[in-house]
């Protein structure tokens, strides 16, 4: 069984606030299968506990648009309702009162409403559902609901992908201030899509990002902080500094950051930056797949899988590739079926490793000839 040490986006890829990276040609393994199923293969979302990343990534953007208070607005008492049962984790209550809301044209509300059936919480995930939501309140001007579509144009989830309309909602978002949008649209213009290419516009977009990355950055925003390190590393609106890349990368780490804790444990597994540490590198994915990122979930499965940078064990491989296959990892929901098809750190288990399997190959993923070794198999055993 031929497998990549680790699910691995590293110079080839561009993170940005939601996680959001750009690709350009990495490795060419199974892990990358994965990138070029997204769309074009050009931008890809890193994977990730949306829920628990997006939230804080939206900080930057809400304090552009300060002096707009959605609870002032129609449905604004169901919205603080609904944010309130959503602190708690009351996510059922919390859909209800964001769909109260949203059917009186809150913009908040409504982008919130498309959150909850974008990542399923609170009610069973329906991504065209969640587009619905998220364009009727970008097309009210709610900032990161702009950019989420942008970014749903992009990949093609839950609608056709579409890099002209990518493209115009992450320019309405830029031209509201949003940075990951002005960064964003600095690639759009750098590569040609949905937008001619334009190496003025490009470095303007990038430019107007990075100085909004650095204000952040130096008062202590993690994400901020995080995407300051992309501008450095990647030399997107400043000249490239990899030390100056490291540096802000492990502010933003420290601060229990996830998605910068996962680009600090890809820096130590390639020596970017830093001296090659695959014990470093675990430690980084590890505190990362604790809070839920399912990127460094896969990462640290394959970790145990092969035992780099730390003790073999097929059971600990399982455990973190099943964490991230219910994140929708398609190539965790591929390892999970082979662990159950042949009983490696779980008991073997031929239907559940065929449910794993048809849910791979839902999210593109070929697992066609593993599915007839099962059907063979049990067939055998009639």
């Amino acid at each position: 069984m031929s497998s990549p040490f680790l699910y691995h986006k590293t110079i080839a890829l561009f993170a940005i606030l939601l996680t959001v990276t750009v690709f350009t040609g990495c490795k060419k393994n199974e892990a990358t299968n994965e990138a070029d199923s997204e769309g074009r293969g050009l931008y890809i979302e890193k994977a990730a506990d949306d829920n628990k990343i997006e939230a804080r990534s939206e900080e930057s953007d809400r304090a552009v648009k300060k002096n707009v208070d959605y609870s002032k607005m129609d449905g604004g008492e169901e919205l603080l309702k609904g944010k309130a049962a959503y602190a708690i984790e009351n996510y059922e209550v919390a859909a209800m009162d964001f769909s109260v809301a949203a059917e009186q044209n809150n913009p908040e509300a409504q982008y919130l409403l498309g959150k909850c059936f974008f990542e399923g919480v609170g009610v069973k995930r329906d991504k065209k559902k969640a587009i619905t939501y998220f364009q009727k309140a970008a097309e009210n001007g709610h900032i990161e609901a702009q950019y989420k579509l942008g970014d749903c144009y992009l990949h093609g989830k839950g609608i056709s992908l579409d890099l002209t309309e990518a493209a115009k909602w992450f320019h309405n978002a830029a031209d509201q201030g949003s940075g990951k949008a002005q960064y964003m649209l600095g690639f759009c213009y750098e590569f040609g899509d949905g937008v001619e290419e334009n190496a003025t516009e490009s470095a303007k977009w990038f430019g107007k990002a990075f100085a909004q990355f650095k204000r952040g950055a130096e008062q202590g925003n993690a994400e901020a902080q995080l995407n300051l390190g992309n501008c450095y590393r990647f030399g997107n609106g400043v000249k490239e500094d990899m030390a100056e890349a490291i540096k802000w990368y492990k502010m933003a780490a420290d601060q229990s950051f996830a998605a910068a804790q996962l680009e600090l444990g890809w820096c130590y597994q390639d020596g970017n930056g830093v001296e090659k540490n695959l014990e470093e590198a675990v430690k980084w994915f590890r505190k990362a797949a604790e809070k839920g990122d399912a990127t460094a979930q896969l990462n640290l499965g394959w970790c145990y899988e092969e035992g780099k940078g730390v003790m073999m064990n097929r059971s600990e491989a399982f455990k973190w590739f099943h964490k991230a296959a219910e994140n929708d990892i398609v190539i965790a929901q591929r390892q999970v079926g082979l662990h159950y098809q042949y009983g490696q750190g779980i008991e073997k288990n031929l239907e559940e490793a065929a449910k794993w399997y048809r849910k791979a190959a839902e999210n593109g993923y070929d697992t066609e000839r593993h599915l007839k070794e099962i059907e063979e198999e049990l067939l055998k055993n009639q």
